[in-house]
């Protein structure tokens, strides 16, 4: 029953992109000042996730060779730097949607392979949270990921539907956005009940590869559009979202 739950829980944290997805029923657009504040408070959470949850849980708890560890973290930066750059050299159209000749094809497209790529440590991260199943530690990484994944999931919608002018496109791509968290959770939770000591390695590669999602493609972009005060601020506001997560579920005090 355990593992049933646990493989429920993860699902529904990558998941909850879909009720981004639906909010476009409401909501057909989003300002430059919303769409910037959006991604840098996904980026604060990820960011707290990253060391409050990742970091800092494995320093406390592991016993691993912190050079194995160190290796991880890496390895996990350099592959998702390198997805980032090769992103940045495909503009394409929406594929599986008529795509209008009045629009420049490519944004939504790119956003959606964005947000599909930062969702990958996101999973791995959710994976191991419940690698001894559904725990307290599990609870707070899933909480704050699937907190974050609600507007990430508006804004692959938003961008496919003004794109497209297509609502179901719009949510279609903002479920896909998502789908990928439950596969890499499933992976790490397979992989820990398998051999719990490669603990070290997994956290550190997704804690790598979170930090450099946070540093090298959603801060950056949340500054694009030249809010910058607002894009920080929320980043502040979403690491001290997952600091408070963790208070409250016990699993830091100060």
């Amino acid at each position: 029953m355990a593992d049933t739950v646990t493989l429920l829980l993860i699902a529904a944290a990558g998941m909850s992109t879909a009720l981004g997805g639906i909010s476009i029923v409401a909501i057909r657009r989003l300002t430059h000042r919303m769409h910037d504040t959006i991604l840098g408070l996904g980026a604060g959470i990820m960011l707290g996730v990253s060391v409050f949850d990742l970091l800092l849980q494995l320093g406390e708890h592991s016993s691993e060779d912190w050079l194995l560890i160190a290796a991880g973290i890496v390895t996990g930066a350099a592959v998702i730097t390198l997805l980032i750059v090769l992103i940045r050299k495909m503009p394409l159209p929406m594929p599986f949607v008529k795509n209008p000749t009045t629009v420049t094809t490519g944004a939504a497209f790119l956003l959606f392979i964005a947000l599909l790529i930062h969702n990958l440590p996101e999973g791995l991260a959710t994976g191991i949270g419940y690698g001894h199943g559904p725990t307290t530690f599990g609870n707070t990484i899933a909480l704050s990921i699937a907190f974050q994944n609600v507007p990430e999931g508006l804004l692959v919608a938003v961008a496919v539907l003004a794109e497209t002018g297509s609502k179901r496109a719009g949510f279609g791509y903002a479920v896909l956005s998502g789908a990928v968290e439950p596969a890499a959770g499933y992976i790490a939770y397979f992989t820990l009940s398998i051999s719990p000591a490669t603990v070290g390695v997994i956290s550190g590669f997704a804690a790598g590869a979170m930090l450099a999602v946070v540093f090298f493609q959603m801060m950056p972009e949340s500054h694009r559009h030249g809010y910058r005060v607002p894009a920080t601020a929320a980043l502040a506001a979403g690491v001290l979202l997952v600091v408070a997560m963790n208070l409250m579920l016990g699993q830091i005090s100060f």
